[in-house]
């Protein structure tokens, strides 16, 4: 979704999450979008080295920092890639999960 801007769909239903950790994963992306600590710091150079020419084309005006490459990264992830959460309301575990992770409502 941000390497290749691609348009992403990224399907995840209630049965599938084996884990909470799952949800606070989810819920991060969709508040913030990003998940902290996800790439170690060599993996997102060569990714946003990979965006070079797209962020010249893009952000004119911009400096070339490594900061606002890394932000230009994020930004063509939350433009591309899209979530779709599948979760019954009848499900007792829902509204416990609404409060705890406010993101995912």
């Amino acid at each position: 979704a941000g390497h290749k801007r691609q348009p992403t769909v990224f399907l995840f239903t209630e049965s599938e999450i084996k884990d909470e950790v799952f949800l606070e994963t989810i819920n991060s992306i969709l508040s913030t979008g990003e998940v902290p600590g996800l790439f170690a710091k060599d993996e997102m150079m060569a990714m946003t080295a990979d965006l070079h020419n797209d962020f010249i084309r893009d952000r004119l005006g911009k400096e070339e920092t490594q900061a606002n490459l890394k932000q230009y990264f994020t930004d063509c992830v939350r433009d591309n890639l899209h979530i779709m959460l599948c979760m019954s309301p009848l499900n007792p575990k829902f509204p416990v999960r609404a409060r705890k992770f406010p993101g995912l409502v």
